[in-house]
């Protein structure tokens, strides 16, 4: 039950503990009968006070509700991020074009080997030309629990999923379909995206290490893919992946919203998926920049934004 409650809190079904609460208060000089199960008794969460006399320090332990980790940030005006690793889980979905009326099955794949344990994030689609009908499991199990849909018609669903134990994910593997039905004729592009707007967007790797998750929408041209770079917005690091079907000299370029050259690379990579890494002192700058491939012909530009 409490895995249920706390995956409709992550998935913004629930906005708040249905039978719980976000925070427990305990009497520190409270005696459990079983401290080895103190939540099978009733304990007492108030102090009273009957006549207030003279000075007194009453100490409770403060309780985090759902806190698995140890992770829970107690001082919430501060500006604390979670410490993530290297590591990114990047999806992609391929290019569809459709007419109004069409049901459009979009399989979401994995575009790098993972041994996973867990993600979530938030599906952004545009409402206007497609309306969410539903999933189906492929290479991971999945059921109504594992989503959210009480956006789905301003053009959001939230998903969670989780297991135990590590699941291997190979390149190319098939996650699971989101069907849709087209309201307009229309391409895939630029519709659908994975954003942290309701679920933070986040996976965990076999090491329990905290990921980014990138979505990228592929027309498949010879081979050439440029991803998006995770993560996106960045104060730190951040990294560019791309494919290529040979190994070659590729050139990787960023720029300001000028056209001015920031940094630029140009050496040889090995045929398949590659990522460097941009750090925010060697670009010098902040805001808006904009990164290219070059190779053989084929060129792709993204935008990256670096925090001040």
């Amino acid at each position: 039950i409490d895995l249920i409650e706390l995956r409709k809190l992550i998935l913004g079904i629930n906005v708040e503990f249905q039978s719980n609460d976000s925070w427990r208060f305990v009497d520190k000089a409270y005696q459990f009968i079983n401290p080895n199960s103190p939540l099978d008794e009733e304990f007492p969460e108030t102090y009273p006070i009957p006549n207030l006399a003279t000075d007194m320090v009453i100490d409770f332990v403060a309780v985090k509700v759902g806190d698995v980790n140890n992770s829970v940030e107690v001082n919430f005006s501060g500006n604390q991020t979670a410490n993530r690793s290297n590591g990114a889980l990047n999806l992609y979905v391929n290019e569809i074009t459709f007419d109004k009326g069409d049901v459009v099955s979009v399989p979401v794949v994995a575009a790098n080997a993972q041994d996973l344990l867990g993600y979530q994030f938030t599906i952004d689609f545009n409402a206007d030309a497609i309306e969410f009908q539903g999933f189906e499991s492929q290479a991971i199990s999945l059921n109504e629990s594992n989503f959210g849909k009480q956006n789905a018609t301003h053009g959001q669903i939230t998903t969670s999923w989780s297991e135990t134990n590590s699941m291997s994910l190979d390149k190319d593997d098939v996650l699971f379909n989101l069907i849709f039905t087209a309201t307009e004729n229309g391409r895939l592009s630029n519709m659908i995206d994975i954003t942290s707007d309701i679920t933070i967007a986040e996976a965990y790797n076999e090491n329990s290490e905290l990921m980014n998750i990138s979505l990228d929408v592929r027309s498949d041209i010879n081979g050439y893919r440029l991803y998006q770079n995770t993560p996106n917005p960045f104060n730190a690091t951040t990294n560019v992946s791309f494919d290529i079907p040979s190994s070659q000299n590729i050139k990787i370029s960023v720029y300001d919203v000028t056209g001015k050259l920031i940094k630029n690379i140009n050496r040889y990579f090995e045929a398949g998926y590659n990522t460097v890494t941009f750090t925010k002192n060697e670009l010098s700058t902040t805001g808006i920049l904009y990164y290219s491939l070059e190779a053989d012909g084929f060129t792709a530009t993204r935008k990256m934004v670096v925090l001040k």
